[in-house]
């Protein structure tokens, strides 16, 4: 009777974990992380994308458009939305979800990240754009924004404020992840959440380099097995580096200017592959790896 009771303890156990899990992969946890860093001559923007892991990422590559008035960028794709990117005047920004709340404020504007991208050069001239229009992926997103200077902000809107945090003057650093900093109540997960003391710590103690922003990525990766994607941008140099955020060191560099020169064009990233041919992506693909030689230049 005893043996009887076990097993069907068990059974109901095993069934009980099949379906926790199957709620736990059909929606999966909120845990984006996004950061930017400067020590007064170098500066640096990343961000950690750990969305469902089954999305296939685009990288898109637009040159400027004079007879628009349009910036050359590039952006992340996936999931039908401009994730994040960076132009070329070296302005940058990425998202950060938040659970749904009543955001509405100015006129609606629906391609505000299309709009950053193709006539934003600084940070101030972004967040005057956010006076006066609204964005409807604040109602679940807030966003970071940065410039070549190394200036950056994250905005927010909760209820019909807009809110607008500045990096402190007295740190080099600043982080979000998934909770309101007006209102942390409106969060996934804890408050503050263990990737913002974990980026935080690294960022404020460590020299700002590539490698070391790096490690930011793979230190809070943690949130899924394996990471979306990663990107570290330089609006200085106008470099991109996508990473794999699970491996130290293993990453691509794309420069800004080169890929122009290529014309209007994207690739696809699936499983920490760049498939350089869209059209057939089975055939011709790299691995994230290290960036030497750069699978991408034409040199």
């Amino acid at each position: 009777m005893v043996m009887k009771e076990l097993l069907s303890n068990k059974a109901y156990f095993n069934w009980l974990l099949s379906f926790i899990m199957l709620i736990i992969i059909s929606n999966p946890p909120k845990a984006c992380t996004v950061f930017n860093s400067d020590d007064g001559k170098n500066v640096l923007f990343g961000n950690v994308e750990n969305e469902a892991p089954h999305y296939i990422t685009e990288l898109h590559f637009k040159p400027p458009d004079e007879s628009q008035g349009n910036y050359g960028n590039f952006y992340c794709y996936y999931n039908g939305n401009i994730a994040g990117g960076m132009n070329d005047k070296g302005l940058c920004f990425d998202v950060a979800a938040l659970p749904s709340h009543i955001a509405i404020t100015g006129k609606p504007y629906n391609d505000l990240m299309s709009y950053l991208l193709n006539k934003c050069s600084t940070l101030h001239e972004a967040l005057d754009f956010f006076q006066s229009f609204a964005w409807y992926g604040h109602s679940v997103n807030h966003i970071m924004i940065m410039d070549s200077t190394g200036a950056s902000a994250i905005v927010e809107v909760i209820g019909s404020t807009l809110y607008i945090f500045w990096k402190e003057s007295y740190k080099r650093s600043q982080v979000m992840t998934n909770y309101s900093i007006a209102d942390p109540e409106i969060r996934y997960g804890d408050y503050p959440c263990n990737r913002y003391l974990d980026a935080t710590s690294i960022l404020d103690t460590m020299s700002l380099t590539l490698d070391n922003m790096q490690k930011v990525c793979y230190k809070v990766r943690y949130a899924y097995h394996n990471a979306l994607y990663a990107n570290i941008y330089n609006p200085k140099s106008l470099e991109i580096h996508v990473l794999n955020a699970n491996i130290i060191g293993q990453r691509t560099t794309f420069s800004l200017l080169e890929e122009f020169n290529k014309g209007e064009h994207h690739y696809i990233l699936r499983n920490n592959h760049i498939y350089l041919n869209t059209n057939d992506i089975s055939a011709r693909n790299s691995y994230i790896s290290n960036n030497y030689p750069n699978p991408f230049s034409q040199v």
